[in-house]
Formats: structure tokens, sequence, C-alpha cells
């Protein structure tokens, strides 16, 4: 009996100073899920991560359309322009439920907070122009698997299941204020961590 519990203290002990080794590992991560963010992995203990997380994606499109107008035969010139900012901050806390030496799998929780604006432009017979804005609340659960590339890069991907509240205005003519809520897949994404 002796042995067993000197045995089982032995691993304990092994097993807590494998976890204290990784405790206080920092990395830097690039994720795609499907817009950028960039953020760090903090691992608190063995088994707990915390990983903040910002993102900012600014899109400019232009197209223009020649054809002929269906009134006299006159010509016809569309010219469209649009400007859309994203910009999101996350905080997630992962639990590594299993760690061997060539994979993880983590669950966690995450909650984010997105902020969108557009502007969008139509010059042609009428010119028409359109202003939105949106903010973007999400929880959600995850489930992801890490895989250690070498000593510093890991590779991670994961998928969630969460509630998504977002409160939308638009200007055109008169004012148009909107709410979209919804539970589905959320939080999905693939990256890279750096650690130091």
């Amino acid at each position: 009996m002796r042995k067993i519990v000197a045995l089982f203290a032995g691993i304990v002990l092994v097993a807590s100073l494998a976890a204290a080794q990784e405790a206080g590992r920092l990395g830097l991560n690039l994720r795609v899920d499907p817009a950028p963010r960039i953020g760090l992995t903090y691992h608190i203990s063995g088994r707990l991560a915390l990983r903040p997380s910002i993102g900012f994606v600014q899109t400019s499109v232009e197209s223009e359309t020649k054809g002929e107008a269906r009134v006299q035969g006159a010509p016809r010139k569309v010219k469209t322009e649009k400007d859309t900012t994203h910009l999101s901050f996350g905080l997630g806390l992962h639990y590594y439920v299993l760690k061997a030496e060539d994979f993880s799998v983590y669950s966690g929780l995450n909650v984010n907070y997105a902020r969108n604006t557009s502007d969008l432009s139509v010059e042609k017979q009428k010119d028409i122009e359109r202003n939105g804005s949106g903010n973007i609340w999400q929880g959600s659960a995850i489930l992801g698997v890490q895989t250690p590339l070498n000593e510093h890069f890991s590779l991670f991907g994961e998928v969630g299941f969460g509630y998504t509240h977002q409160t939308f205005e638009r200007e055109a003519k008169g004012k148009t204020d909107g709410t979209s809520k919804r539970w589905g897949l959320a939080n999905s994404g693939v990256g890279l961590i750096f650690y130091f």
C-alpha cells in the first residue's frame, strides 16, 4: 500500500512540476475567423489559459457600371463606393482537457464585442447615400485542438456555439434601427501561436 501511495505521489509531483513549467508562458496569436485577430495566450497554470484579442478590418470597394439606359438609349453610368470598418475585442478562458506531446484538446468560454460602420454612396441619375453602424455582443462555448510545430510555434483550430446579439442603425432618407438575436455557430477559426 505504501508503494502505491508513493508511486501516486511521485506521479502527481512530476505532473505538477511539468505543469508549473508551462504556467506563466506567453504567446502571440494570429487568428482568422473569418476576420483576422491578433492576441495573446497567457497560461495561468498548466491547464488554464487566458486569451485576449483585438481585430481590425477596413475595406474599400469601388465599382463602375456602364450600359444603356432604358429611356431613349442614352448611356447610363453607375458608380458605387462602399467603405466598411470592423473593430473587435475578445476575451477567452480556456481549460486544457487533454494534454499530450503532439496535441492538446481544450474547451473554453469566449466573450466578444465588435463595432461595425459602413458608408455607401451610389452615383447615378439620383445619388444615394447610406451610412450605418452596429454593435455585436457574442458569448460562446468552444472546443479546440492545439498542436505544437516546434518549441515556439503551435497551430490551433476551434469551433464554438453561442449567442449573438446585434444592434444596428442605418441612415438613408430616414433612420432605421434594428436588433438581431441568434443562437448558433460562433467563434470558429484557425490560428497560429508564437510562444516567447
